[in-house]
């Protein structure tokens, strides 16, 4: 029966050609027996694609690369409608689609305490919340703030006293502190950052077998930490993780007979927001004054005899944690994750994204793989990333079985750890591990070196059976080879029409000025960059191809297998292209046989079969990157643009990964149809979506756009560090959103004095002043090279500014081939101090660690050190020197600039009433992390 769809074109040949034509194209892929002008093929022995006509004389001699899938009269029987195919494909694409929305958003039962008697050794979330609605009722807890040092470290210890007191069972040991170390350490940026700290508080526990029989010299170590960014409640970043350890601990404690061998110590560290200083504490750190010259012993007793680690960390509002680190090495590690984790959720290409800088953020793992040598793994809250360190990352904000999805994993792979492994037998390995899970059912895991092996053997193996196939039909004519390199290319071509669409719809948007319309719905960017894709790349396969269905299919698949031979000695993610090629070369292979004699049961057993799986894999791989790189976007600095490279990621996936196996089935459409549809998708349905639906601001409340606006008063000094050269005052507005500069206009409406904003590209090389005399708290020279500067004609009090110093003392004399300079800083608990010393000389030695770190950022020709100090609440001041060595050239000029930045991030001094209410005025769809930052810079000659 001849299909009657409208999109599909009509016969126009006679009934034998019709009859002929069916037995050239009768291949699985094949949507439509019915073309108006029919699919061409290519012919071997004229070396191009010919029409019906000719084909019919060339059959009597060979066969078309279209006819391998039968011979003789069965063509007869193969009546493929195109309605039923295109019918199918999206059948399996709702279905697919339904079925990964479900195991991406599935969560555990959260077990009340009614469940006790039937689950006595397990997690227990409604114990677990009510001690994150106690520990995060206090409100932000900043580093220093006598809410996180003093409030927050009393809360643990009465908790953890009431677990010693109640429910820990004879059969075990549980020891607790508070640990307020101090340390510093290089960062290891290309921005030369120095993190130093003194008196911060941390809250440690060890958990441990009572009987010494049982004990052995090894510890597993947990960590979380509890303090938050300004003007953040932190309940998912990071409070959360610390009450799944207080209830870990609470379930490992009672249990008589324990089930502890190795022993557990919880690391409740109270720096991590400003610098990983709770966890360098804690490894590292010592109690005695900044420089150590007292030679303390360094980190914690309980550091000692640690195998292995696993850090818990929150970057949204709840879900389902990821692993997306793991190791270094060591596959171990990951071994006890697949085999101890009851709800496993990871993938190798988080851990690649994140270690090549991708994700603009850092975590404890850092520390411990960096300071102490360790394997473990690295563990975080990924959904609803809009909430992170803002007024939303609420205990509300936590859906139900959130904390019981990580509780479950954190204490069934404790338990592995602790009773079942031997530490004393196992070996260290090196290399990465490519690992990801299939739909949070189970995990898979082997070494990188398997993976390259496995999809070496499987992309060969494509290209053999593709090309034995169709020598098979056309015979062993070396022009086979042109047939296969021109499949792969035209597939390859695809794919670059396909995301160049999405580019231009990109930048079409970016010069309408809509930034990133998907932003608070990240499923519109498979609309809106997706859908062009993947019409562009059947455009370009009916053009290439001939509208040929069965050769677009082998294309597409050869096109992966080059990619995959490729890609495998690059990145881990490919994956995912093996499992396509898998189910899909094999469904071909087998289906075009045992689904003989029934067209219809070929296309929909192939669907179901071949690309399925797939499918599944590839859409639950978007949907775990959307939901780590669309809430970033609104973090990632002046130099992103969102809509191109979120575009391109969204497109690749669709053109290369999804849409690869469904080609087939729309390429032998008309082609004044699928004209019609890309450019209906690009001016129309966009249009409608994006200028109607979302408008021109793609925020809401609770997806806002981030603003970072710093109140700072400046100060530049004479040589004579008294005399005062010039002041300033005002708001420097940092861009985390990328399109932050294009709203001022919009934020004139609710605040009108932002009509004298000034733009500053900052050039850090040739700023006048060190670092363009911005009040960074950390080096942001990478992604923020154009900052607002609201002036103000009124500084801060004098009461705040004064109380802000820098003394120092010169050694030597002019002549000499080495000075030095001792400082002293007076100030909060948080400075930023950047030195930079005259071309003539070097800092070759300091007191803040044994060596001298990596320059940061040149500053006209100098070099940079960039020093944050976080103190804890514990009064005192900075004291640290250094010496330079005189290396020639220098020119008359000073020997040491200095920049020194105080920064009020809690309290009254948080922001002043006309500061405020300038905050209070911004729209609702926006959210501004503020502070108040005290600047003096000086010259040392």
């Amino acid at each position: 029966m001849m299909s009657t769809s409208s999109n599909i074109d009509e016969p126009s040949c006679s009934n034998d050609a019709v009859r002929q034509r069916r037995k050239e194209s009768d291949l699985i892929p094949t949507t439509s027996s019915s073309a108006a002008n029919p699919p061409e093929s290519f012919d071997v022995e004229t070396g191009s694609y010919s029409d019906v006509e000719i084909k019919k004389k060339k059959l009597k001699s060979r066969k078309d690369f279209g006819t391998w899938l039968s011979d003789g009269d069965d063509g007869e029987r193969y009546r493929n409608s195109g309605s039923f195919s295109i019918l199918s494909v999206f059948v399996l694409l709702g279905v697919g689609l339904l079925t990964v929305k479900y195991f991406d958003a599935k969560l555990p039962v959260a077990l009340q305490l009614k469940d006790i008697p039937e689950n006595p050794n397990s997690f227990i979330e409604e114990r677990a919340r009510a001690n994150l609605h106690k520990l995060t009722s206090v409100g932000v807890r900043v580093s220093g703030s006598n809410v996180t040092d003093h409030e927050t470290v009393n809360n643990f210890l009465n908790i953890l006293s009431g677990i010693r007191s109640n429910v820990l069972s004879i059969a075990n040991s549980l020891e607790y502190e508070v640990q307020r170390p101090t340390g510093a350490f290089f960062m290891g940026s290309d921005e030369g950052q120095t993190s130093s700290y003194s008196k911060i508080a941390n809250v440690v526990a060890k958990l441990e077998p009572r009987n010494p029989t049982l004990q052995t010299n090894h510890s597993i170590l947990v960590n979380c930490h509890f303090d938050t960014k300004p003007g953040s409640p932190g309940a998912t970043d990071n409070m959360i993780s610390c009450v799944t350890m207080l209830e870990v601990i609470h379930v490992l404690a009672g249990e008589n007979p324990t089930s502890l061998r190795n022993s557990i110590v919880f690391l409740f560290n109270g720096a991590e927001e400003l610098g990983l200083q709770g966890a360098h504490g804690f490894v590292k750190g010592y109690n005695g004054t900044l420089g150590n010259p007292e030679k303390a012993e360094l980190g914690h007793r309980w550091s000692r005899n640690l195998k292995t680690f696993i850090n818990l960390e929150g970057a949204g509002g709840g879900g389902r944690e990821i692993l997306f680190q793991t190791g270094p090495g060591n596959s171990w590690t990951l071994k006890a994750y697949a085999k101890a984790a009851p709800y496993p959720y990871g993938v190798a290409i988080a851990e690649e994204a994140f270690q090549i800088g991708l994700i603009p953020s850092d975590t404890d793992f850092r520390i411990f793989r960096d300071f102490r040598d360790l394997a473990g793994l690295d563990m975080a809250f990924i959904k609803n990333g809009w909430v992170y360190h803002t007024k939303w990352d609420r205990l509300s904000e936590i859906p139900p079985g959130s904390l019981q999805h990580m509780g479950s994993n954190a204490l069934a792979i404790l338990k592995h750890l602790s009773k079942e492994v031997d530490f004393s037998k196992i070996e260290d390995s090196e290399g990465k591990v490519v690992f990801f899970d299939v739909l949070g059912l189970f995990m898979l895991y082997y070494p990188r070196w398997v993976g390259i092996l496995i999809d070496c053997i499987i992309a060969l193996g494509t290209v053999a059976i593709i090309a034995f196939n169709l020598i098979q039909t056309m015979g062993g004519s070396l022009k086979i080879v042109l047939v296969l390199l021109w499949f792969i290319l035209s597939a390859i071509l695809s794919w670059t029409v396909g995301v160049g669409a999405a580019g231009v719809v990109a930048v079409f948007l970016n010069v309408c000025g809509y930034a990133k319309p998907f932003y608070s719905y990240p499923t519109l960017a498979i609309v809106i960059f997706g859908f062009p894709a993947a019409i562009a790349q059947i455009l370009v396969q009916s053009y290439a191809l001939k509208r040929s269905s069965e050769a677009s299919w082998m294309a597409q698949k050869l096109a992966l297998a080059v990619a995959l031979l490729i890609g495998t000695f690059i990145t881990r993610a490919v994956y995912v292209i093996s499992i396509n090629l898998i189910f899909s070369v094999i469904a071909w292979h087998f289906t075009r046989y045992l689904c003989k004699g029934w067209p219809r049961g070929v296309t929909l057993s192939y669907l179901i079969t071949g690309e399925f799986i797939p499918f599944l894999m590839s859409s639950y791989l978007l949907v775990t990157l959307s939901d780590v790189f669309v809430p970033i976007l609104g973090r990632s600095g002046s130099e992103t643009n969102a809509n191109l490279f979120f575009g391109l990621i969204v497109s690749a996936i669709v053109t290369v990964l999804i849409w690869n196996g469904f080609v087939f089935v729309f390429v032998s459409f008309r082609r004044r149809i699928l004209w019609t549809c890309l450019l209906a998708m690009f001016f129309v349905g966009n249009t409608l979506l994006v200028f109607g639906f979302i408008g021109k601001v793609p925020y809401q409340e609770k997806t806002p756009m981030r603003l970072n606006i710093v109140n700072v008063d400046r100060t530049w000094y004479a040589a004579d560090g008294v005399s005062v050269s010039r002041t300033e005052a005002g708001y420097w507005f940092w861009p985390y959103d990328s399109n932050t500069k294009d709203f001022f206009s919009t934020f004139e409406k609710f605040v009108p004095e932002l009509s004298a904003m000034q733009d500053v590209k900052v050039e850090y090389n040739d700023c006048d002043s060190l670092y363009c005399a911005q009040p960074f708290m950390w080096p942001m020279t990478g992604s923020i090279k154009t900052t607002h500067w609201l002036p103000l004609k009124d500084g801060l009090a004098s009461s705040i500014k004064d109380s802000i110093q820098m003394t120092y003392t010169l050694s030597g004399s002019p002549g000499d081939t080495r000075r030095r300079v001792d400082f002293e800083f007076v100030g909060t608990t948080q400075l930023a101090i950047v030195l930079s010393p005259d071309l003539g000389y070097n800092i070759v030695n300091w007191t803040l660690t044994d060596t001298i770190p990596k320059s940061g950022k040149p500053w006209k020709g100098r070099k940079t050190y960039f020093i944050y100090h976080g103190r804890g609440m514990e009064p005192g001041t900075m004291k640290f020197s250094c010496e330079l060595e005189s290396v020639g050239g220098g020119a008359a000029s000073p020997l040491l600039h200095v920049q020194y930045t105080a920064f009020y991030l809690y309290g009254d001094e948080l922001m002043t009433p006309e500061f405020r209410d300038l905050v209070n005025r911004l729209p609702a769809w926006s959210y501004t992390m503020p502070w108040t930052a005290i600047m003096k810079m000086y010259e040392i000659v």
